[in-house]
């Protein structure tokens, strides 16, 4: 396999593992700390879900994009690898 591809895959997946690991406990932290103090056991666990749905909302997006740009960065990279294959060495 391609160490191009091989190096593609695995960025991907460490980098948007990190991502959405980040926006996820970023988004929990936020929610958390703009609400009042909630005492009753019910709020307790509605702000828990709330929280844990749309960080992984966020999340999923932030992951989404991400993985975009990582694909540009490596079609960007594949282009360049090509063009240095096809462009004629010179000679010395």
């Amino acid at each position: 396999m391609d160490k191009l591809k091989v190096t593609r895959v695995m960025t991907k997946a460490v980098v948007t593992g990190i991502v959405g690991a980040s926006v996820s406990f970023t988004v929990n932290h936020v929610l958390k700390n703009n609400m009042t103090e909630v005492e009753k056991r019910r709020e307790k666990a509605e702000l828990a879900i709330g929280s844990a749905v749309i960080g992984g909302l966020v999340a999923d997006r932030a992951r989404a994009k991400t993985n975009a740009s990582v694909d540009q960065l490596f079609d960007a990279l594949e282009k360049i690898r090509d063009w240095k294959i096809a462009t004629p060495k010179e000679v010395e």
